[in-house]
């Protein structure tokens, strides 16, 4: 029942005389004046409870305190099985749900009358409006350190703070702002301002980016034990991703200020999080400024931004032995140049935006071609072995320029076909031979078939509350409308730029084109037919033009 007192000229009803009873034998309040209490009890509801009812039940919105003024109350967890599993029990005096009378979060067990019970409510609404007030000095005091407590025992179990020294964390829990968000709950978008650091303790969160043709793409997911928020905070920029929750999620939070004073007594993170900054911007530095990156994904940006490091090297210094088979790295020169020897001979010195390393990654050879020695002073990023697997072979631009370099005039038709400098020089060859229509159109139908490949992810569309069926419909229009641009100027008899194409597969396009039955493959064979012909033909005459050779020179492949 709820609390009925009518206080009038300082007189107070029989149920806040029963309340002030109960106030007076709980060590919170012992010794506190009867006038005190009278305030006090003047902010709490007297609930009775027979023997099996639910107090609260695990899941449920929680917004009061209860003090337990008869009785015991049992807490019980639920099994896989539909059952209740005991987990403590609560006797007279003592008090339960610190927590939710704080934080907006969900009750985390269920609590059942073990006996008949009589307890004293106090919800999040009045103790806000009271917690400040000399007569709540008690209860506040002991809800800020029970808070306290379990906010530090819920760090304590973050993998990105367990080499924190448990004292420091104790002393730094009161930073923290506790969160309990739903599913589909959008923390901040791309392009805002950057105020908060979040800390996930519970749940799973998405992380998304716009992408050149409006679609959301995703970019990995943030688990439980992940921070995230730092990067943006460090660096005073904007937020460069969405992060957005897929299921409930439990964070801990610390806004601008909090956040600095919480770096300034853990200044070990504060140097982990800064070198993790730094290598971000070195990452975004290098992928707008070194052409070998300028064709890097947003996925394939952030990949590398957390599998790389950069690393200072002396002059004179050895990075590479001909005939060995470590290091396995890919190295980028940042600043500072190293020569190239082969048998001894120096063949060429690289420069910043050059890489070298490669030939292990990428080749069936077992020993490094060539030793490098730093020239001067120089900064590399270095991205070893399984690193380059994840990066770069999921990334067919980039990985086409190191197949040139390395294997040089027996690269493979498709990795020239990828490269965005190599097929132009191919392009402008086959004009010569009067057949450059093969090339662009090789170029369009692999446009749609990676159109193909963006994965509508509903899962992730629901969360970031995007409208699934338009970005359907979209994808859908993209693919009819490219077709049809493909076929009116490629495939179609007397087209502007016909392909030669046997005549079993042209009468197959045709067929799916005047019966809308599109798909994004449905220029495979005659992609594979092109391909050959090419391959067959004219590739072996540009393999060994002069044009190629000046572009492998420019490229920068090794002798």
């Amino acid at each position: 029942m709820g609390n009925a007192n009518n206080k009038e000229n300082g007189e107070y009803g029989p149920e806040n005389d029963e309340i002030v009873g109960h106030l007076s034998d709980n060590q919170i309040f012992k010794g506190e004046t009867k006038k005190m209490l009278r305030a006090a009890a003047d902010c709490f509801a007297i609930k009775k409870f027979k023997k099996g009812e639910y107090l609260i039940r695990k899941g449920e919105e929680g917004h009061s305190l209860f003090i337990i003024a008869k009785g015991n109350v049992l807490f019980t967890l639920p099994t896989d099985d539909g059952n209740e599993l005991p987990t403590r029990m609560l006797a007279e005096g003592e008090l339960f749900g610190e927590f939710a009378l704080v934080y907006e979060t969900q009750r985390t067990a269920s609590a059942v009358a073990e006996t008949d019970c009589t307890v004293l409510e106090l919800t999040r609404d009045r103790y806000n409006q009271v917690k400040d007030t000399k007569f709540m000095q008690p209860l506040e005091n002991r809800v800020k350190v029970i808070c306290q407590m379990l906010v530090s025992d819920g760090l304590k179990r973050v993998a990105f703070l367990q080499d924190v020294p448990e004292e420091t964390l104790d002393l730094v829990a009161h930073l923290f702002r506790f969160e309990e968000l739903p599913a589909g709950t959008t923390i901040f978008r791309e392009g805002e301002a950057a105020d908060k650091f979040y800390v996930v303790f519970q749940g799973e969160l998405v992380v998304s980016k716009k992408d050149e043709l409006g679609f959301d793409n995703e970019l990995g997911r943030i688990k439980a034990g992940m921070n995230f928020g730092d990067k943006a905070l460090l660096s005073q920029k904007l937020r460069t991703a969405t992060i957005t929750t897929m299921s409930s999620c439990q964070l801990f939070s610390l806004n601008k200020e909090q956040f600095r004073k919480f770096l300034d007594a853990v200044p070990e993170l504060n140097d982990e999080m800064v070198e993790k900054l730094n290598s971000f911007n070195l990452v975004q530095g290098i992928t707008q400024q070194i052409p070998i990156f300028r064709s890097l994904s947003q996925k394939g940006e952030q990949l590398l931004s957390l599998l790389s490091s950069y690393t200072q090297f002396k002059a004179k210094k050895t990075i590479l032995k001909q005939g060995e088979n470590i290091p396995r790295c890919l190295f980028v020169i940042l600043k500072g140049e190293v020569d190239v020897f082969v048998d001894g001979k120096r063949v060429r010195t690289l420069q910043p935006g050059d890489y070298f390393g490669e030939v292990l990654l990428v080749s069936n050879t077992a020993e490094h071609s060539a030793t490098v020695k730093t020239k001067t002073g120089c900064w590399c990023l270095v991205i070893e072995q399984k690193a380059f697997e994840s990066v770069f072979l999921d990334e067919p631009q980039l990985f086409a320029e190191i197949q040139l370099r390395v294997l040089g005039k027996d690269t493979p038709l498709e990795a020239v076909l990828r490269h965005p400098k190599a097929v132009g020089v191919l392009e402008t060859f086959l004009e010569k031979e009067w057949a450059h229509e093969n090339v662009e159109f090789w170029e369009a139908v692999t446009r749609l078939e990676n159109l193909g490949e963006r994965k509508i992810k509903k899962a992730v569309l629901r969360a970031l509350k995007v409208d699934i069926d338009a970005v359907v419909q979209k994808k859908k229009k993209m693919l009819e409308d490219s077709a049809n641009e493909i076929f009116e100027k490629y495939v179609k008899p007397g087209a502007p730029n016909e392909i030669n194409i046997s005549g079993t597969v042209r009468k197959e396009i045709e067929d799916e084109i005047d019966s809308a039955d599109y798909s994004y493959d449905m220029f495979a064979k005659a992609k594979l037919e092109i391909q050959k012909m090419v391959e067959a033909d004219n590739f072996n005459r540009f393999r060994i033009s002069p044009e190629f050779g000046e572009l492998l020179s420019t490229i920068g492949q090794y002798a």
